[in-house]
């Protein structure tokens, strides 16, 4: 039995042997396949829509006695979907055919600026063209990781001034003011299951 969980334990900084990374595959960027299967396995491969089939490479064996596979896809060509499966290599097991979104960073969008008691508030939205200055967003920042399930994540840049600090952004174990750094924050609960 081939196992292959694509989101696996669904931690986003902790990827495990039986997801695929990144989850959700980007325009141009390569994508790796993971999979475990039984001790006695000794060829599997991925096959997928857009390419021939590609050999996975064998990791050795887990603390639990399955073993590792891995294989690395070509770049997705186009913004559609990626379609795969793997399969054992004397053809004896198979997964499902998985589907995932492949996504691009699209620049542009807009924002609006409201009341939030006696604090403005900052709306972010693609579907806006505001260009109007907005505090502290730095213009021409603002992109969208798109694809056809919808919108996935926003980027932008934050102007500060001189001697502020950026603090509060989560666990962080580096230092407590991150100005300068380029931070990825992402909600998630450790506890969901």
């Amino acid at each position: 039995m081939i196992r292959h969980c694509p989101p696996g334990r669904g931690h986003p900084y902790e990827p495990d042997d039986e997801q695929r990374v990144p989850l959700l595959p980007l325009l141009g960027q390569p994508v790796e396949i993971r999979a475990t299967s039984h001790g006695t396995l000794t060829a599997a491969e991925v096959e997928w829509a857009e390419g021939g089939p590609v050999e996975m490479t064998d990791l050795g064996l887990d603390a639990r006695g399955r073993r590792r596979w891995t294989a690395s896809l070509a770049a997705p060509a186009s913004a559609t979907d990626l379609r795969y499966r793997i399969v054992a290599g004397d053809g004896s097991s198979r997964t499902r055919w998985h589907r995932a979104p492949v996504a691009r960073w699209v620049p542009g969008g807009g924002w609006t600026v409201g009341e939030a008691g006696s604090v403005e508030e900052l709306i972010l939205d693609p579907a806006l063209s505001s260009r109007s200055r907005a505090g502290r967003l730095e213009a021409g920042s603002l992109s969208w990781l798109r694809s056809g399930a919808g919108v996935h994540r926003v980027r932008l840049s934050l102007r500060l001034e001189p001697g502020e600090r950026l603090i509060g952004l989560g666990e962080r174990y580096d230092r407590l003011d991150q100005r300068g750094n380029r931070l990825d924050v992402r909600v998630f609960e450790p506890y969901k299951r």
